[in-house]
């Protein structure tokens, strides 16, 4: 092995017949390295895999080398965590271990500056790591220590595949050193440097799995080395198992690493807050109290009625308290801040009782300087309801706003929800004004560069303005105060569109718009081959076009085609574009119309070309990397001749929860549309099938961009369904280069994202909203 780049890339050791994959990005001046397990929510960030790198999106958080290592126990069978077990006769994460350590040995780093870190079941990975590789450090937050006490149904599909014909007595006595930690330590007669940290709130973790841990330690042979071990707790009651969020975490890592900068002491912001208060005055006593503690220079409050909350103010306030009245609840902030003195002003409900400690911890960044607007972290509210069902509709549209502004950390953090702090500055800056209408305030503090912070979370408030009820399934018709949240968001994100060009400046993945420009003009192909095909019985008098988009797919186009046959195709079109291999020869010795470009498309050009030439009456569209059955594409070509317009594959039978960001997307422009009814169903995804009827209305030229097509034929009135569900995630080939990302998303993802701008783009400019709902 040779290392010579600084580009991230992934390692591939292929060894006795079971490969490691290590994504690695190195630092050659950093003093510390860090190595990142993956936890089951690995799968949520990447879902195409494995290979999974958890996290890998945090890579230039650090200015250390970071390593993230895939669990090769994943290829075994359908697990979303394997706990690095292995094989009855090989334990992966000692091969894990020992190939990390071969790349320490390269890269010259001592095993003291590394530092292995890990939630849950990637806590439990980088404890036994962190104990085979001696001198470095485990940072674990909310991990199993134990398998046998964790939740049975993933412990056992691990056990089944990794230990098979064992009962989970034969796995505890015969492997009892790889599934329990402590025993693990005792083995190897090592107990790694250990920083521990444990949310006290989540009652199965404690009792389970950190209280056994420390009193198993007790039980240590004499003769082990123990170095420091620090247990770190925490109280969250809603964020239960789940990991601290990305920001905390990272601040975690740079406490834990062996080196740390020590910043210069600043004095401290004055305070300023302001109470939003509404007919609910029964708390303001206790918010007062607590605001005592926390010392701001004074208190304004905004009521709806300024004799009624002037009565509530108890006596020993001693702050300077100013009231001042507002009726409308959005203009509240606005009046807040415009009386405000402090250089930074904290925004409080009048419906929530908040502790002085959590406050304080809230606008601690503020106060030094550190940020200029803290939000309030909900994504453990959030993900609790999300792990199980449908998001709400302010959820969907919280996560894409800030998604599109390049802010994936935050979440569903916004300003919609109360407690949020910003410094008079940034207010100054955005307009006073601008505070009656939240989400445009964060766009525009966002948009203006102002460092935005997601906060330790405050889960002991209101939420106000988070609708979480029992209207969340895609099936259920949109309430009227859906219909107001829909409108609100996307009337901001029209607003920050119209500051960009229709794809929110998203990459276009190098769709070659232009070659359709040309073909409208003049139809011209490098080279064109007529194929055969045969008049279908099946599809009461239609005939059916197959188009198949290709490049370099010569090891699975012959299966693709040869299933396709069976569905009775009149043609199958293949559109062979920037290809080098035999694709094209294996396309037509199979009987495909071929059509050939030689340079490289870009997604769905080939589509609209294959349709361009299409003459059936049906079109069904597939991909050329992986074959679909024909009983699974059959239900698509008769839906469309039974009068469907568009056929969507229905991906809303197969979702995992929380939903992937890319569905998002397809979930929010399907609510704009006012087909909420669609889920996630989307042209974006193979296959799909459109009639002749709605291809001419919508034009051929359309299907360049999937998101605009769809979005045209809802608007023109064409019927679109999702019909039958097809597994189109296992097989497709994972490409590093479009589904990995040192940063942000991949390519992929980023290219899909400005797809769905574009839809919702054209949507608001060829339709009102108040005649969608």
């Amino acid at each position: 092995m040779d290392f010579q780049t600084t580009e991230p890339f992934i390692l591939k050791v292929d060894w006795d017949k079971v490969t490691y994959e290590f994504l690695i990005r190195i630092k050659p001046d950093a003093d510390n390295t860090i190595v990142f397990g993956s936890g089951a929510g690995g799968f949520q960030e990447q879902p195409i895999g494995p290979p999974i790198f958890h996290r890998h999106s945090w890579m230039d958080e650090f200015e250390d080398t970071v390593i993230y290592y895939n669990d090769p126990t994943l290829y075994l069978g359908k697990l979303s965590l394997g706990w690095g077990q292995g094989e009855l006769n090989r334990f992966y994460l000692q091969d894990i271990a020992n190939i990390l350590e071969i790349v320490f040995t390269k890269l010259k780093i001592d095993s003291k500056n590394v530092l292995f870190y890990g939630s849950s079941g990637g806590g439990f990975m980088s404890l036994i790591l962190a104990g085979f590789v001696k001198g470095s450090t485990a940072f674990i937050n909310n991990p199993q220590t134990n398998l046998l006490k964790w939740i049975p149904v993933p412990i056992n599909l691990v056990f089944d595949l990794s230990y098979p014909g064992l009962s989970r007595e034969e796995v505890e006595e015969k492997f009892g050193e790889r599934i329990n930690v402590v025993k693990f330590f005792n083995h190897i007669k090592y107990v790694p440097n250990i920083y521990f940290l444990q949310n006290f709130a989540c009652e199965f973790d404690v009792q389970n799995h950190l209280l056994p841990f420390i009193s198993e330690l007790g039980q240590l042979d004499k003769d082990t080395e123990v170095n420091q071990i620090i247990i770190d707790l925490y109280f969250d009651k809603k964020a239960g198992h789940a990991a601290v969020g990305k920001s905390e975490t990272i601040e975690y890592i740079k406490k834990v690493k062996p080196n740390q900068t020590v910043k210069e002491e600043q004095k401290e912001a004055e305070l300023s807050v302001v109470i939003v208060l509404g007919e609910e005055k029964s708390k303001l006593n206790q918010i007062l109290n607590k605001l005592q503690h926390i010392k701001p220079i004074e208190i304004i409050i905004v009521a709806d009625d300024r004799m009624s909350a002037i009565q509530s103010i108890p006596t020993f306030v001693e702050n300077n308290v100013v009231v001042i009245e507002e009726k409308n609840k959005w203009k509240a902030p606005v009046h807040g801040a415009k009386v405000a003195n402090g250089d930074v002003v904290l925004f409080l409900d009048g419906e929530d009782v908040i502790f002085s400690v959590e406050l304080e911890r809230f606008i601690e960044p503020l106060l030094k300087k550190e940020q200029d607007v803290i939000l309030n972290n909900i994504d453990s509210v959030c993900f609790e309801k999300m792990s199980v069902e449908w998001p709400s509709i302010a959820m969907v549209y919280r996560k894409i706003v800030n998604d599109v502004l390049g802010r994936m950390d935050l979440k569903y953090d916004s300003m919609l929800s109360m407690p949020y702090a910003i410094t008079k500055k940034a207010i100054e800056d955005i307009g006073y004004d601008t505070l009656q209408n939240p989400v445009l305030s964060q766009i525009t503090l966002i948009e203006k560069g102002w460092r935005l912070h997601s906060s330790s979370a405050i889960t002991n408030t209101s939420l106000n303005n988070i609708t979480l009820n029992n209207t969340s399934f895609y099936k259920n018709e949109l309430t009227k105060l859906e219909v107001c949240e829909i409108k609100e968001n996307v009337k901001a994100l029209e607003s920050w569109l119209q500051r960009k060009d229709d794809r929110g400046n998203y990459t276009d993945g190098g769709r070659k718009r232009e070659v359709i420009e040309q073909l409208k003009k003049q139809k011209n192909y490098s080279l064109f081959h007529k194929g055969w095909g045969m008049n279908s019985s099946i599809y009461n008098g239609k005939q059916l076009s197959i188009i198949i988009p290709a490049q370099n797919e010569e090891a699975t186009i012959k299966e693709v085609i040869l299933e396709a046959r069976k569905i009775e195709p009149k043609e199958i079109i293949v559109v062979i574009n920037g290809s080098t291999d035999q694709t094209e020869a294996i396309a037509k010795q199979l009987g495909a119309t071929v059509i050939v470009y030689e340079e490289a498309l870009g997604h769905d050009v080939g589509r609209a070309i294959g349709a361009q030439e299409a003459t059936g009456d049906i079109l069904l569209f597939i991909d050329a990397d992986f074959a679909i059955p024909a009983k699974d594409l059959h239900p698509l070509t008769k839906a469309v001749a039974d009068g469907v317009d568009i056929v969507l594959n229905d991906l809303n039978l197969n979702l995992r929860f929380p939903l992937y960001i890319v569905n998002l997307y397809k979930y929010m422009l399907n609510i704009a549309c006012n087909r909420k009814d669609l889920g996630v169903g989307s042209t974006i995804a193979v296959p799909h099938a459109i009639s002749r009827k709605c291809l001419e209305g919508i034009g051929w030229d359309t299907l360049h961009t999937a998101c605009v097509a769809q979005v045209k034929a809802i608007l023109e009135g064409y019927k679109v369904e999702c019909v039958h569900f097809v597994d189109v995630m296992k097989p497709n080939r994972i490409r590093p280069n479009e589904h990995f990302a040192t940063v942000g998303h991949p390519p992929a993802v980023l290219r899909i994202t400005g797809d769905h701008l574009e839809g919702l783009s054209y949507l608001l400019k060829h339709r009102d909203f108040k005649d969608l709902f």
